[in-house]
């Protein structure tokens, strides 16, 4: 990936939350994207209606910030259409406990306070939420 940049796809409350864990993880967050919420914007940061094709151009991030899980993983579905898999990282809060053990899939975020213990794998577009805990030798599926 080029740049430590990331765009934000959603603008409603777990936006707000994700946006959290991508600037705690390193990135600098450029702004949102959403159809239902254009023109508008969030943390003081433009939400547009599409990803800036500049954006997607240099190689930046595009985190995925949709709670519901079928609706994440249809939107990253269209998304690989156009967007190479090393644009779609996996983010984790600095809070968060990761073993050198664990596996994280492309797409995944991690917020506040999650535990990944050791060998546990987390699949494709997986959301832990604040707090959560994946024991040892454990797998969550993807989205």
């Amino acid at each position: 990936m080029g740049s430590k940049h990331a765009v934000i796809i959603g603008a409603g409350g777990h936006a707000v939350s994700v946006a959290e864990s991508v600037r705690s993880a390193g990135y600098e967050l450029l702004g949102f994207a959403s159809t239902d919420q254009y023109g508008s914007t969030l943390l003081g940061l433009p939400v547009t209606a599409e990803i800036p094709a500049d954006h997607l151009g240099s190689g930046g991030a595009v985190i995925i910030a949709i709670g519901d899980n079928a609706t994440r993983e249809a939107v990253w579905t269209r998304l690989l259409a156009t967007v190479a898999i090393e644009q779609l990282p996996a983010v984790c809060h600095a809070s968060a406990i990761i073993a050198p053990s664990a596996q994280l899939s492309p797409g995944v975020v991690v917020m506040q306070g999650v535990i990944v213990a050791n060998e546990a794998r987390v699949g494709v577009g997986a959301l832990l939420n604040t707090g959560s805990i994946l024991e040892h030798e454990s797998q969550l599926g993807d989205f």
